[in-house]
């Protein structure tokens, strides 16, 4: 866009500027723009009323334009950030993420192949240390998370074996006390005389 801006914004400072940009690509009204506490102080400030024909010549600048386009990269780029997140927390995410990077690696070759482009080395070399390092940070981590589990599983088979040997000493004790409580008794005569009276 060439000459000045023939809008009223143009005069507030590039911080409510970019305010007011902001506001706009989030849907707020016009009148929700003027009465935002940041937007209103600066009007105030600088003597400035914005008027509908403002905001409208706003959304034509290049400064508005450019707003726009840095928001719809910013959203792409937060998307790309959620997806990747996504794959990394399922269940064989990692893996995932080793196939599509490897398969990817393929395509740019072959695009180029294809199209009887020269391979720049750099560039692959590039792609192919990423993905090397990636599967190696992936080997790393699936070993740890197996040495974290084999400790689990010992640690629970530990206090497993810690509460049986209990179990046996409290036998034994019990054991040894009812040997004291029966002295000489012969368990077998008791055992005829209980069948003899009651019939087990």
């Amino acid at each position: 866009m060439t000459g000045r801006p023939r809008h009223n914004i143009a005069r507030l400072p590039l911080v409510v500027r970019d305010r007011i940009a902001e506001l706009l690509l989030d849907g707020a009204t016009y009148e929700e723009i003027r009465e935002d506490g940041t937007v209103a102080d600066a009007c105030r400030e600088r003597g400035v009323r914005l008027h509908d024909g403002s905001f409208a010549a706003f959304r034509e600048s290049e400064e508005f334009d450019e707003a726009r386009r840095s928001r719809l990269k910013y959203a792409e780029e937060l998307r790309r950030r959620r997806m990747a997140a996504f794959f990394v927390s399922q269940s064989g995410g990692s893996d995932d993420l080793a196939r599509i990077a490897g398969y990817e690696l393929l395509r740019a070759v072959l695009g180029k192949l294809e199209a009887s482009e020269e391979l720049d080395i750099r560039e692959l070399s590039a792609i192919s240390s990423a993905l090397a390092a990636y599967e190696r940070n992936r080997l790393t981590a699936a070993r740890t998370e197996l040495r974290q589990s084999a400790a689990l599983r010992e640690k629970t088979l530990q206090a497993r074996i810690t509460e049986l040997n209990r179990q046996l000493e409290t036998l034994r004790r019990h054991n040894e006390q009812l040997r004291a409580m029966a002295g000489n008794v012969d368990g077998i005569a008791v055992a005829e005389a209980m069948d003899r009276e009651v019939g087990l």
